[in-house]
This record gives C-alpha cells, structure tokens and sequence, in this order.
C-alpha cells in the first residue's frame, strides 16, 4: 500500500477522499475514473481508496497522477487491519470531503467520518453516491441507521428519474446533479483495422452489449433473440464486454443455440470506445436497470440503440429518433427490434449521429464534474447548495 507521505501545510486545496469497494467494472468505477480525470487540480487534491486490490481502473486512476490506495480486502468483507488501514489513510489525508461509493463504502465512509470527527482542525464533510437504490430490507435498514451520520447523498439522475428515499425511518438530504458520460474527442483507430484485430470481417453487421455478466442484465434474453434471428436468416455478430458470475451460464447458452462463431465473450476491456467504433448498433437487454452509462457512451460513439423500457432509458434513447424501445424479458421483441434497425440503411445512421448530438449536449459528464465541485466549494465554506 503506498504512502501518503506528509502533507504540504501552505496547500489549501480542498482534500476529497473517496472510497469504492473495487475497481474492476462497473459504471460507478468509470465514474470514478472521470472524476479523477476532470477534477480541477488547482483546487483540491484527489485520492481513492478501493476496499478490495487489483482492476484496470485503478491505473486508469493512477495515470490521471490521483493516488489510489488498495487494501487487499475480499468482497463484502473488510478485516480489523483493513479496518485500521482505511483509518490510517484517512487520517494521513486529512480530507474535507470524504466521500463514499456504493453500499460498503457508504456505510465505511459514515463510521469513519466519525472516527475522524476531532483529529483535524478541518471540518469533515461525509458525503454518500448512491448509484442504485437499495431493494434488501437489510441495506435499507443500515442506511437507516448509519445514514445521519452523513452530510447528504449524491445521486446522479436524469431529469425523468423518479427519486425514492429507500429508508425506512431516516430521510436523507439528497444532493442531485445531472447525469453524464465522458465524450472523448481524440482521433479513434481506423475502424477496419479494430475489426481485423477481433477477427471480424469488415462488411459485417455488428450488435456490441456492454455490461457485469449477471441476472439483471438480461444476457441470456439477448442470445435467445440472437437466435431467433438465426432462424430467419440474419447473420449478424455480437461482441459482449463484460465479466461476471453468470460468464458460465451465458457461454453455454451460445453453445446451445449454435451461436459460438457469431456471438463473441470479450471479457472486461479497458478499450470499450474503441469497441464501439468496430460495431454498428448497441443493445441493451436487462431486465433491470436505473441509469446504464452503457447506453450513453454507445450513443455517443454513434451508434443506434435497441434497448429495454428499464429505469431511465426511455430519458435516454428516443423512441423512433435514436433507437428503439423494447418490454423486458421478451426475445422476440428485441429480436424484432434488432432486425428492423438493421433493414433502415442510412436512416439508422442518422439515428446514430442524432444520438451522439444529444450525449453531447445534454450529458457531457465534464459539466457535471463543475456542478459537483462546486458543491465541494460550498460545503468548505459551511454551506449548502441551498446555503
């Protein structure tokens, strides 16, 4: 675990420590890494702390010159050392803004906020992300219990989401900033040259899904539809990024259908953009969802959408304008829906420039990071957004 390593005391940046349970995958670690990336430097000083090691995210992080600091601990499991060494970093760091990610760390993030309460002439500030909303009555019930302990909760929302405070005796200060994905403006690969290197022909059509290869994603809904179409004659290919608990089942599911040389397993990929560059339409089929940054960042690179009426997609995709809209849990829908896009020629090429349009103007998550420090810079003044 590296060091913190002492502190300048003429630095009057605004320290803000944020602590997630790993860095593998997942939306709300790309988040993180957009923080870390866009932070305003000359202002505050960034560091993260991931509960558990390893992840490409993390030297993501790190080449954005934040320093992470990995505690080795096992999923859902924090030990007495690790216990120890998150409060030691905290300490060393010295943070006004502490700053929890997800369950785990949110419920950390509050009981040390008040480890930490005496031992800084700083005033602390506990701030909890939430990311989803909690459906188990055991989480409700320690966000009930832990969560006065924090100043507010982060939520990340679309103007259409429907915000529920999920406590059940505790309603929470909430502090709501617009969603937003990272739209990278540098020269991408040439797009034949991405296919050659995923052995794909270039004159294919190509479907990418991006998403933990767990139940609520929907997966094996999408190979059933990806063989329905089989059976009518399409030939496309699918590229799933991704990894999870339910890789097993999914891949045998490709193998009973007779999907194994069209339907490709990519594993987690740290060139998810380029990804999407090699392919001409995105899909999303779970069967839950809030708001998938999936979607988004395919929008952005272009590309049209068919994707579940789940959480806030229908704030996202425009029905008819940059994608199509589908029930969940219905194969032959989306396999309706797949093939339909596909006949559209250069109309869904336009569907897919209308779509980047839109991810630019209304979901640029470099206006969101403002609105967040921002609030940072209220909160070391003692004030609120509302202050």
């Amino acid at each position: 675990m590296p060091s913190i390593g002492k502190l300048d005391p003429t630095d009057d940046r605004i320290g803000v420590l944020h602590i997630i349970s790993g860095l593998t995958v997942g939306g709300a670690e790309r988040m993180l890494v957009w923080m870390a990336r866009y932070h305003d430097r000359s202002r505050f000083r960034v560091g993260v702390v991931s509960l558990m090691s390893g992840g490409g995210f993390a030297h993501a992080i790190r080449c954005e010159d934040v320093p992470v600091f990995e505690l080795g601990q096992r999923r859902g499991r924090l030990s007495v050392s690790g216990l120890r060494s998150l409060f030691s970093i905290a300490k060393e760091f010295d943070p006004e803004v502490l700053q929890g990610h997800m369950f785990h760390s949110n419920i950390l993030a509050r009981l040390m906020g008040v480890r930490l309460i005496g031992l800084s002439g700083r005033e602390l500030h506990v701030l909890n992300t939430i990311h989803h909303e909690h459906e188990s009555i055991f989480r409700r019930l320690a966000c009930s219990v832990t969560g006065p302990m924090a100043a507010a909760e982060i939520v990340f929302s679309l103007p259409s989401d429907n915000l529920v405070a999920p406590e059940f005796f505790w309603r929470p200060t909430r502090e709501v900033f617009p969603y937003g994905v990272e739209i990278n403006e540098e020269l991408k690969r040439d797009r034949r040259v991405l296919r050659a290197a995923l052995d794909i022909p270039d004159d294919a059509v190509v479907w990418v899904s991006v998403g933990r290869l767990i139940p609520e994603k929907g997966f094996p809904v999408l190979i059933e539809a990806f063989g329905l179409m089989k059976t009518r004659g399409e030939r496309p290919f699918l590229l799933i990024v991704g990894d999870g608990p339910e890789r097993e089942r999914i891949s045998s599911a490709i193998s009973r259908t007779g999907l194994s040389g069209s339907v490709s397993l990519l594993g987690i990929r740290e060139d998810v953009e380029d990804i999407y560059r090699a392919s001409d339409f995105f899909v999303l089929s779970s069967l839950s969802e809030r708001s998938p940054l999936a979607v988004l960042e395919a929008m952005a690179a272009g590309l049209p959408v068919v994707a579940t009426r789940v959480g806030n997609v229908p704030g996202m995709v425009e029905e008819g304008r940059t994608g199509f809209i589908v029930p969940p849990s219905d194969p032959s829908a989306l396999a309706g829906a797949m093939e339909r896009v596909m006949k559209m020629g250069e109309e869904a090429r336009e569907w897919g420039k209308r779509g980047s349009r839109r991810v630019h103007e209304f979901f640029d998550f470099r206006r969101t990071q403002e609105k967040i420090e921002e609030y940072y810079r209220l909160l070391s003044r003692g004030k609120g957004r509302n202050g």
